[in-house]
């Protein structure tokens, strides 16, 4: 797998390590600890393969890079992806999806994993909604009933997805849930003179993340803000300073394949230092023994 490596990247993982400092593992526990991992593709660390295939899951997620750091901390966790590509919070709870077959669902089976696993310790995220507008935001513009439609079934199904998985979950299970980041950010890189469309994604991503946010917090979920990490800071405060919008737009393009050369990109993915990124801001917010 190639790597794209950029100042921006290093630069946002170095402030991720210093806000947070050393990372220490919460007590030890001889119980089994396992890390269930929900969502669509950034999930399951989905990459550019530069051929055929396009792009497929990867070990250089941040599901695995965060297995590596716990393990590292004397936390080992056994990893269970159930994500699946394209993945909308209705086909996460009906099945009929790229994956699951209807009648069976993503949802169905982290359900049952948590059940047979009630008595063990472990982490569970969850990272949706994003597919739910994405298709609203292709060929340069932004289709606002599409995105309303989306959030609408964000805003309806993502409190039941958070209710099953909190009734099935053992008492000692963290859930933690995953913010949306806007990859067309990026095009403010390409045309800064020109930045109307990267200002109407991120007013959608932003929509969206609000949307993630009032599930998560109702339900006493904390929730990640991958958007800042993507982006360095809210776009929208630059939208009468093209040239600090295009600066912004190039720390999107450090992390993802959005700048990549052909074949590899554009791709809406993160790369590896934008997996690594949303790693540490999740080790972030796991519990740590003082």
């Amino acid at each position: 797998m190639a790597r794209i490596a950029g100042s921006a990247a290093l630069i946002a993982v170095a402030v991720l390590a210093a806000l947070t400092g050393p990372a220490r593992p919460a007590a030890a526990d001889a119980r089994p600890g396992f890390y269930l991992d929900l969502g669509a593709s950034v999930s399951l660390g989905v990459q550019p393969t530069g051929g055929v295939p396009r792009e497929a899951p990867t070990a250089d997620g941040y599901a695995n890079d965060l297995v590596a750091e716990q393990a590292a901390l004397g936390d080992p966790l056994r990893l269970v992806q159930l994500g699946c590509p394209g993945e909308t919070v209705t086909a996460l709870v009906e099945g009929g999806g790229r994956c699951y077959r209807p009648g069976d669902s993503q949802l169905a089976e982290a359900v049952s994993f948590l059940h047979d696993h009630a008595d063990d310790r472990g982490l569970v995220t969850i990272d949706i909604g994003f597919d739910d507008v994405d298709a609203c935001l292709w060929h340069h513009t932004v289709d606002p009933a599409c995105v309303d439609a989306g959030l609408a079934a964000v805003a309806g199904e993502l409190p039941q997805i958070l209710g099953a998985l909190h009734a099935a979950a053992g008492e000692d299970v963290r859930l933690i849930g995953v913010g949306a980041y806007d990859p067309f950010l990026a095009d403010a890189a390409r045309d800064p003179s020109d930045p109307a469309f990267a200002l109407a994604s991120e007013a959608v991503i932003a929509r969206l993340n609000s949307t993630l946010s009032a599930a998560f917090g109702a339900a006493g979920i904390p929730m990640v803000d991958v958007a800042s990490i993507f982006a360095g800071q809210d776009p929208r405060d630059a939208a009468d300073d093209p040239a600090t919008l295009a600066a912004l737009a190039e720390h999107t393009c450090a992390l993802t394949w959005m700048c990549a050369a052909v074949p590899f990109g554009p791709n809406i993915h993160p790369n590896d230092q934008g997996y690594e990124a949303i790693a540490l801001a999740i080790e972030a917010k796991l519990p740590h023994d003082d």
